[in-house]
């Protein structure tokens, strides 16, 4: 060293802390510098290690208060602004801390970083009312709370498939992931099928072929088709063929739902020998 190379004999070597001073530097002597001493002379040196350095606390699981903070700036660390996180803790309560708890820290040349907890996500319930089965399963997937359909009721002013009410009110705020039973309409109730009877007489024809017909004969049988418009048939094919050698009456009865219109027909082959429109509400 250089005051072996002078002369003096390095008694002693003492490491302490140092404020102004790097690690391994020599920072003080005994006896001091400038101070004449004989050749030979032995001198004590003092080498820095550096600041002291603290074991930092660990604060996880802990509110996160003003107390920490002023405690903390007191003995001379930086406290960064905290990082806010949806999490199940508390709402304040400290998650992590940066650097970790346990490490040997400068508090001056220290800046601390806490993660804290906002508590569970909360958003805003939208008003359901009127909303469509799809509406609903988008409205779940972009606000991700758990929407679900109770139950299905008929309803007179709120049209089937769409939302009459909700168990959770609107504009409330909720947890993500919050569970909301909603009720469907299923349109205005139906009233049942109504039967609608008539009895209609259905004339046989003679045929006409100049001559008069030998009475010991026996009358040629007419056929006879009977077509119905309602819920339940069309008027593509009969409901019905028969045959006549005489007169005949026949029930015929129509089935509607609410509102429904419906008609039959009777055919003699392609003659229309009886027809009549029916609707729903007719007594």
């Amino acid at each position: 060293s250089l005051l072996e190379e002078n002369g003096f004999v390095v008694e002693d070597k003492v490491e302490d802390y140092s404020e102004e001073y790097p690690a391994g530097q020599v920072f003080k002597t005994n006896p001091e510098a400038d101070k004449k001493r004989e050749i030979g002379s032995a001198v004590t040196i003092y080498v820095s290690i550096g600041k002291e350095t603290t074991e930092l606390t660990n604060y996880v699981g802990r509110d996160y208060d003003d107390e920490i903070v002023n405690f903390l700036e007191g003995f001379g660390f930086k406290i960064a602004e905290p990082e806010w996180v949806y999490n199940d803790a508390p709402k304040g309560q400290i998650l992590k801390q940066t650097p970790e708890p346990g490490e040997d820290v400068v508090p001056e040349d220290t800046e601390i970083v806490f993660t804290v907890s906002a508590g569970k996500e909360m958003k805003t319930l939208a008003d359901l009312s009127d909303y469509t089965e799809d509406e609903l399963k988008e409205y779940a997937k972009n606000s991700k709370f758990n929407i679900r359909i109770v139950k299905r009721e008929e309803h007179d002013t709120v049209k089937e498939g769409h939302v009459i009410s909700q168990d959770q009110p609107s504009n409330s705020e909720l947890e993500i992931g919050s569970l909301v039973n909603v009720v469907v309409s299923k349109g205005k109730e139906k009233k049942p099928i109504k039967y609608i009877p008539t009895i209609v007489d259905i004339p046989y024809k003679p045929s006409n072929n100049g001559e008069e017909d030998d009475e010991a004969s026996d009358p040629e049988p007419q056929t006879i088709s009977i077509y119905i418009q309602d819920s339940k048939h069309s008027m593509a094919e009969p409901v019905v063929e028969f045959t006549i050698t005489e007169d005949t009456q026949r029930e015929i009865i129509v089935a509607l739902e609410d509102g429904q219109r419906g008609q039959f027909q009777v055919r003699r082959g392609s003659e229309i020998i009886a027809e009549k429109t029916i609707n729903y509400d007719d007594e």
